[in-house]
């Protein structure tokens, strides 16, 4: 770069500079030899080194200054302060040229004047710049070689001739040039390379302000798309309990169940992956909290069987149970602990092939709780086994039952972590079956038994039909829970609307199950709306938005219950049973 702004640059332009300076000398004196012995002429009165010296010093001076303000495109210098900087520190070296060269005067105060003529030099080249550097070195360079003839140059003051006087002024500007050369060429390297490494921290601040944006926009997508899946999930499941209860009349021939049962167990497929989406968002979002209390091991074993256990039956696998004869208490999450082992063997039940069986086991060993999960199914690859455990990642095989996301066994993974264990998958090839081992830390004497507190069951409690006002902008949704909480003997009437709400609870309904995501009005508005009419009816909230702080908002809104949809008459009916009218 003939700008001279990197150290390896100047060094190449000193090393051509060197060996383009020693050719005209080196003509000179050939052809004055050559003169001297053909037509007997005098030799050259100057010596080949002082020759290439004066060579040099002027390709070393003055080829710098050239280049940095002829040959390529002048720099501006928008800030005023950096010209006065420039125009201050070039006029002091000027006048210590001066008096260094052009008067007799070689020392202040015992200091040459030497020493003191580096101080502007250094500050040129550490704030100012190379260019300035360039027109300081021709300018002093200037100044020595006319005043030299005139004033006592402190390098030679025994020197008498010219020429030795200026022989000193030329090695002295060739030593001055090299030095600051190359302390400004450091300099702008240094310079650059703050830019860029600012640049490249702007760049990643950019890109990691881009990745918010888009993780808070694929977030919010999250939510959306959960709570649009929600609302038609909502009124397939009321139709599912209402065919159940029609069953259970006799209305509908018997023969029909086990068509309903699979469209349920698909239904509720659905839901867990919604569900699961939901919360590797929140777990990657750093948004996910624990609701940890003490748990019994082998009751939630046993209930993570019992959810898998339609799955099992349609497949006809085969399930061993394995659990310590003490009872093993903990400090766990009890629905995400839950989540955990139900995530495993769905999975084991998912690939494994009609048939197949599965072993869940728990121990505990070293003061820690071991569970592991072993089946005889289609196995793990050594390059899947390294990465099973990747968000979105799926064992590519057609023995697997549905197509999930990819996301549960990550999702177990960071539960298993937040709750201070780890997992890891063991395999010894495709087709040979794979084994899931969850490590949970226990509570010192966790393995000692504990006596199991059984709470007394919450009796059914209605002094009459309880009136419930229900308000969802999804019809069918709607018509359907309604007509599901009627064949429960409840007396419903059905608003679509915030507005419809507000003018049906003029017949002050005992309950009012309420959506939130309303057309006119969000349900949080006419829960306010509603408190100030000091309504005595239990609000509860019914809706697809599900997560914790949607928990939280709809609890500060007045809602005494919060239901997620989609959401069975078992669901609903345990929260009205709560509500003594």
């Amino acid at each position: 770069q003939p700008l001279l702004g990197r150290i390896k640059d100047l060094f190449v332009f000193v090393g051509v500079v060197f060996f383009i300076a020693a050719i005209v000398p080196s003509i000179g004196y050939t052809v004055s030899y050559l003169s001297y012995f053909l037509v007997n002429t005098g030799l050259p009165s100057i010596s080949w080194i002082n020759w290439w010296i004066g060579e040099l010093f002027g390709l070393m001076v003055f080829g710098p200054f050239f280049m940095r303000w002829f040959a390529y495109p002048r720099v501006s210098y928008r800030n005023q302060n950096a010209w006065i900087e420039a125009g201050i520190t070039m006029g002091v070296v000027c006048f210590m040229g001066w008096v260094l060269f052009w008067t007799p005067y070689s020392s202040v105060v015992g200091i040459s004047l030497i020493f003191l003529l580096l101080i502007p030099f250094f500050w040129i080249a550490l704030r100012v710049g190379p260019r300035f550097m360039t027109l300081t070195l021709v300018v002093l360079a200037l100044i020595a070689l006319i005043g030299t003839p005139l004033g006592i140059h402190p390098a030679s003051t025994s020197a008498t001739s010219i020429g030795s006087r200026l022989l000193s002024v030329e090695l002295f500007m060739l030593f001055l040039t090299m030095v600051f050369l190359t302390l400004t060429a450091a300099s702008e390297e240094r310079k650059d390379t703050t830019l860029t490494l600012e640049r490249h921290v702007d760049e990643l601040e950019d890109a990691l302000s881009r990745i918010r944006r888009e993780d808070q926009a694929k977030t919010d997508f999250l939510a959306t798309l959960a709570h649009e899946l929600r609302n038609p999930l909502s009124p397939i499941i009321s139709s599912l309990d209402l065919i159940d209860t029609n069953i259970a009349k006799g209305r509908i021939l018997p023969e029909n169940e086990p068509h309903i049962k699979n469209i349920r167990t698909h239904v509720q497929m659905v839901t867990h992956l919604l569900d699961d989406l939901l919360d590797i968002s929140r777990i990657t979002r750093k948004k996910f909290k624990l609701n940890k209390s003490p748990i019994n091991l082998n009751a939630t074993l046993l209930q993570a069987t019992q959810t898998v256990s339609s799955l099992y039956k349609e497949r006809n696998h085969t399930l061993n149970l394995s659990l310590p004869k003490d009872q093993i208490w903990m400090e766990a999450d009890p629905l995400r602990l839950q989540q955990i082992f139900v995530n495993l063997l769905y999975n084991a039940g998912k690939y494994t092939n009609p048939g197949g069986t599965i072993s869940l086991s728990a121990q505990v060993k070293n003061e820690k709780l071991e569970v592991v999960v072993k089946d005889n199914g289609i196995g793990i690859g050594p390059e899947m086994l390294r990465k099973i455990f990747e968000p979105f990642v799926q064992v590519p095989t057609d023995a697997r039952i549905g197509t999930g996301l990819g996301i549960g066994l990550s999702l177990t993974k960071r539960l298993v972590e937040l709750h201070g264990g780890y997992v890891r998958a063991q395999s010894e090839g495709l087709g040979k079956g794979s084994t899931f081992i969850v490590t949970l830390p226990l509570p010192r004497a966790a393995q000692l038994p504990i006596p199991l507190v059984v709470p007394t069951p919450t009796p059914s409690y209605k002094a009459r039909p309880q009136s419930i006002l229900l308000v969802d902008d999804n019809e069918p949704a709607a018509q359907t829970l309604s007509s599901l909480l009627k064949a429960h003997g409840y007396s419903v009437e059905t608003a679509y609307s915030g507005l419809q709400a507000l003018e049906a609870s003029s017949n002050h309904p005992d309950i009012i199950i309420l959506d939130i995501g309303l057309p006119d009005m969000d349900g949080y508005k006419v829960a306010e709306e509603l408190k100030k009419k000091e309504l005595s009816s239990v609000l509860i909230a019914l809706t697809g938005y599900g997560q914790s702080e949607d928990k939280r908002k709809a609890h500060e809104a007045g809602f005494a219950y919060h239901l997620t949809k989609p959401v069975g008459i078992a669901e609903i009916q345990a929260v009205l049973n709560k509500i003594h009218v």
